[in-house]
């Protein structure tokens, strides 16, 4: 069974992991024998990759909400901070012990991804999403067959 209302919060785990793949690759990026103005450039890029996507994790954007209402397996509602809430319907999903992955489509025709921690909610609606989630049929069988 769905649970029928999580509230969000930023998710440590997603967090250290968007740091450490950008260490990473700045890292790798530093040892390379490239000249140094097409460093410094990758190294920008980089940069404000992080930013933008620290940004978006940290829920400055509409795209991050603080509260789900799930009004059925297909239709959710998405409330961010500022009370603004916009309605999607579930397009697909894929779950991970530690992870749920929800791709949405809201009303106006946007998709919307969300990344779904476990520490991103209790420990309770996390089992139940992913039960929840699990018990809903897949939008392709053959696709499912095929993994």
């Amino acid at each position: 069974m769905l649970p029928k209302v999580i509230e969000l919060r930023t998710s440590r785990w997603l967090l250290i992991w968007l740091i450490a793949v950008h260490l990473f690759t700045a890292l790798i990026l530093i040892t390379m024998p490239m000249p140094v103005i097409v460093t410094i450039g990758l190294l920008i890029l980089i940069i404000t990759s992080f930013f933008i996507q620290a940004l978006r994790l940290m829920g400055n954007r509409f795209t991050s909400p603080k509260i789900i209402h799930i009004q059925s397996p297909q239709q959710w509602q998405l409330t961010n901070k500022s009370r603004k809430t916009i309605v999607a319907t579930l397009n697909h999903k894929i779950i991970f012990r530690y992870l749920i992955v929800v791709y949405l489509t809201a009303e106006n025709g946007k998709k919307l991804v969300l990344l779904l921690s476990e520490d991103s909610m209790t420990k309770d609606q996390h089992r139940k999403l992913r039960a929840g989630l699990k018990l809903i049929a897949p939008e392709n069988p053959q696709r499912t067959k095929a993994l």
